[in-house]
């Protein structure tokens, strides 16, 4: 229906034109009024004009084209389609035939020289990503401590129990091989705190909310203080601990009759 607008105009664009240069004096050209007046005879010329059919000029096609193109415009359901139609042109849809079964609203693109993919059958479901694991704990360092006993430190509101270890509170008396008592638990704290005098220790550890008790592994420069203590013999090894650096520097203590092996 377009098509047939654009060509009526077309039509009727050409008639103006043809009509409005139909109508310019001739005489105004010196060459073209000299041929007519000398070479055409009078009667000829207005013999061929009159055997002219309106149809057949440029100003009756358009006129042609106009009365087409109001008939097209008076009754528009001949030349058109169904709504019907123009909505499944406008969707881009087709139709399938009655009985066939649709496995897949998803276009496969696979080339053939690759596995195609498995077969959709129904609506897809976004899956939550994977959450990624959690950050290991790091070394936090703890300045201006202080050496309760030989196992237990505070810095501020946190208390830190060195994990691994059990050893005397200061309050403890031991006896040696000869039968002779003597206070293990300060000679066991005054060792820990020449280690570590004035530095501060290093514990691996997620962020801890004081004030809290928590049982660390820790270090002083480079030297594990748990694994430092069992070597010496001020401190025993834990019940159920299995590592094997605190269980062969508690047996190399034991050996050399060392702190609270003596």
């Amino acid at each position: 229906m377009r098509w047939v607008l654009i060509i009526a105009i077309c039509g009727l664009a050409a008639g103006g034109l043809y009509v409005l240069l139909e109508g310019l004096p001739l005489t105004n050209h010196p060459s073209i009024s000299n041929e007519t007046s000398d070479s055409a005879d009078p009667g000829e010329i207005g013999g061929v004009e009159s055997a002219k059919s309106p149809s057949s000029t440029p100003a009756g096609e358009a006129e042609t084209l106009r009365q087409k193109a109001a008939e097209i415009l008076s009754n528009p359901s001949q030349n058109d389609s169904s709504p019907q139609q123009r909505a499944e042109e406008k969707d881009g849809e087709k139709r399938l035939p009655e009985g066939l079964p649709v496995t897949s609203t998803v276009r496969d693109v696979t080339p053939r020289s690759m596995t195609p993919g498995p077969t959709v059958e129904g609506p897809l479901e976004r899956i939550p990503g994977r959450q990624p694991p959690p950050l290991p704990p790091r070394m936090r360092l703890y300045h201006r401590v202080l050496v309760v006993d030989a196992s237990t430190i505070k810095s501020g509101r946190i208390t830190i129990r060195l994990a691994g270890i059990d050893a005397p509170s200061t309050d403890t008396t031991c006896t040696d091989r000869s039968g002779r008592e003597w206070r293990c638990g300060i000679a066991a704290r005054t060792a820990l705190r020449r280690l570590i005098r004035a530095r501060s220790i290093g514990c691996r550890s997620k962020p801890i909310e004081a004030p809290a008790t928590v049982t660390l592994a820790c270090t002083v420069g480079r030297t594990d203080l748990s694994a430092w203590l069992l070597k010496w013999g001020w401190a025993r090894l834990a019940e159920g601990e299995a590592d094997d650096t605190l269980v062969k520097a508690e047996a190399s203590a034991r050996e050399a009759g060392r702190g609270l092996w003596r």
